[in-house]
C-alpha cells in the first residue's frame, strides 16, 4: 500500500509541475552535456523546474546559500523535490530521479526550517528516487523540522533506489522520526564512501549518519557529531532491517555521546583519526585520505592533504584468496583479524604456534551481518593462552559469528579464557559453518 501511494503522488506532481526546461549556466541536461549549476540563481532555478528533475546536473563552483545573502532565504521545505502535502508519513511529491554531480564543489550555509503545515522530508532534496548524487559537499547546513515530522537529513529526507556516493555533510539536522546527518531514511539505495559530521537530534529513529534503512547498501561511511533523541537512537544509524547490507561503517562514540548503533563499529576519537582503522575495514586509498592523528578521513577530491588510506592487502603475507591465503605468523598479526571487517570473507592460514599472552584479541565476526564467511586453516597448529573479555557483548569467542559457508579446520586452542554474554564459546560464540579437525 505504501508503494502504491508513492506512485500516485509522483504522477499527480508531474502533471502539476513546470513544463519548460531551465536554462541555468549552460548545458542540455544530458549525461554528455549536463546542465551547469554555477550560481545560487541556477540552484534556485533548478528548485522551481520540476520538469528537469530527471535530468543531469553538474556543480561548477562553490555556492553560498546563506539566507542573509541576496536571492537566498530560509526555506520552508526542501529546495529540490520537496514534499507537497502533510499526509501522514508518506512522501507526496515528485522525487529527484536525475544525476546531480557536485564536481568536487560545495554548497555552503543551506538552511531549511520546515513549516508546521508541511514538515516532512526535508534536506537539500526532499526525496531521491532512482537518482544519483555524487562528489558533493554540504557545509554548515541547518535542517530543522518538528518532532512529529518524518525524514530529515542534510542531503535528503529520503532516498529510495539510486545512489549517494562520495558526499559529505557538516552542520546540524533536527527532525522528528527518521533523522540523520546525511539522510533520514533509505530504502533500496546505495550510500557509498560518504560521511557526516553533524549534530543530529530528533524524537525517534535518530542516527548520526542515517536514521533508518529498510533495504539497500551502506558501505565505507562514517559519522562524528553529537546525537540525541528520545527513542531508538544510534551513533551511526538507529534502525537496520534484515534486507539491508552495511559494511565498513564507523562512528565516533566520544563525539556522538552514543555507544550503540546496529551493524556499525563504534570507536573512540583517536581510533577514528588513525589510518589503520580504515585499512582494517577495507577502505580505498583511491577514494580516501587521512592526516594521521589530526582529523577524520577526507575524500580525495577535497584535496585536504594527508596520505591515502593504505591497502589492507599489505598488512599480511598472501592475498587472501583460496589459492594464496593470508598467512599468520605471530600474535600481532592475529590481533588484526577481529579489528575490522576486511578479513571476514578472506582465506587465512596459521603458520606458527602462537602464544597469545598479553594480546588484545577481538572476536572475528560480531553479528549476523558482520559475519565470518571465509576459511581459517589452523594447519595443525596451536594458539595458546587466548583471553577475550567482553562481558556485555553477545557472540564472543575467537570467532564471534560464522556463516554457513565458513570453514574452520585443523586448529587447536589451549588454555582459553572467554568471558562474554549470550552465545559465548572458546572457538566460536555462534557457528553456522564447518568446524573440522
Amino acid at each position: 500500500m505504501r508503494h502504491v501511494i508513492w506512485l500516485i503522488s509522483v504522477m499527480l506532481s508531474v502533471s502539476a509541475g513546470a513544463v519548460f526546461a531551465g536554462t541555468y549556466s549552460g548545458g542540455l541536461g544530458t549525461a554528455a552535456d549536463p546542465y551547469l549549476i554555477s550560481t545560487a540563481t541556477d540552484l534556485v532555478e533548478m528548485s522551481g523546474t520540476s520538469a528537469d528533475w530527471d535530468k543531469n546536473f553538474v556543480l561548477t563552483a562553490d555556492i553560498d546559500m546563506d539566507p542573509n545573502l541576496p536571492g537566498r532565504e530560509v526555506y520552508a521545505k526542501a529546495l529540490i523535490a520537496p514534499n507537497l502535502t502533510n499526509f501522514r508519513h508518506y512522501y507526496q511529491g515528485q522525487p529527484f530521479a536525475g544525476t546531480f554531480d557536485g564536481g568536487g564543489h560545495r554548497i555552503l550555509n543551506f538552511t531549511v526550517h520546515a513549516s508546521d503545515e508541511n514538515p516532512n522530508y526535508v534536506g537539500l532534496f526532499g526525496a531521491i528516487y532512482q537518482g544519483t548524487v555524487k562528489n558533493l559537499g554540504l557545509v554548515n547546513v541547518s535542517v530543522l523540522s518538528n518532532t512529529v515530522a518524518y525524514g530529515a537529513g542534510g542531503i535528503a529526507g529520503q532516498i529510495s533506489g539510486g545512489v549517494i556516493r562520495e558526499c559529505y555533510v557538516t552542520g546540524s539536522v533536527q527532525g522528528g522520526v527518521w533523522a540523520g546527518g546525511l539522510a533520514g531514511n533509505c530504502g533500496g539505495a546505495e550510500i557509498l564512501d560518504s560521511y557526516a559530521i553533524c549534530s543530529v537530534s530528533g524524537y525517534v529513529t535518530v542516527g548520526g549518519f542515517l536514521g533508518a534503512i529498510s533495504s539497500g547498501t551502506v558501505r565505507n561511511c562514517f559519522s562524528a557529531g553529537q546525537v540525541s533523541g528520545e527513542q531508538q537512537i544510534g551513533g551511526f544509524i538507529a534502525s537496520v532491517d534484515r534486507d539491508a547490507i552495511m559494511e565498513g561503517c564507523l562512528w565516533d562514540v566520544e563525539s556522538s555521546g552514543i555507544t550503540e548503533s546496529p551493524e556499525a563499529f563504534g570507536l573512540v576519537t583517536s581510533e577514528m583519526q588513525s589510518a589503520i582503522t580504515y585499512t582494517l575495514h577495507g577502505w580505498s586509498g583511491e577514494v580516501w585520505s587521512i592526516d594521521e592523528g589530526n582529523g577524520y578521513p577526507r575524500l580525495l577530491w577535497e584535496n585536504a592533504g594527508g596520505i591515502p588510506i593504505p591497502a589492507a592487502e599489505l598488512l599480511l603475507a598472501g592475498s587472501g584468496s583460496i589459492e594464496d591465503p593470508f598467512l599468520i605468523y605471530e600474535s600481532g598479526e592475529l590481533e588484526l583479524l577481529g579489528k575490522g571487517s576486511f578479513f571476514l570473507d578472506k582465506h587465512i592460514r596459521l603458520m606458527n604456534d602462537i602464544d597469545a599472552t598479553g594480546s588484545v584479541i577481538s572476536p572475528i565476526g560480531t553479528s549476523k551481518r558482520n559475519v565470518f564467511r571465509g576459511t581459517f586453516n589452523g594447519n595443525g597448529l596451536l594458539i595458546d593462552n587466548l583471553t577475550i573479555e567482553l562481558p556485555g557483548s553477545s557472540y564472543v569467542g575467537f570467532f564471534g559469528y560464522t556463516r554457513y559457508d565458513s570453514e574452520i579446520t585443523n586448529l587447536g586452542l589451549r588454555n582459553v579464557s572467554v568471558y562474554g554474554g549470550d552465545c559465548s564459546g572458546g572457538l566460536a560464540g555462534y557457528n553456522d559453518g564447518l568446524i573440522a579437525g
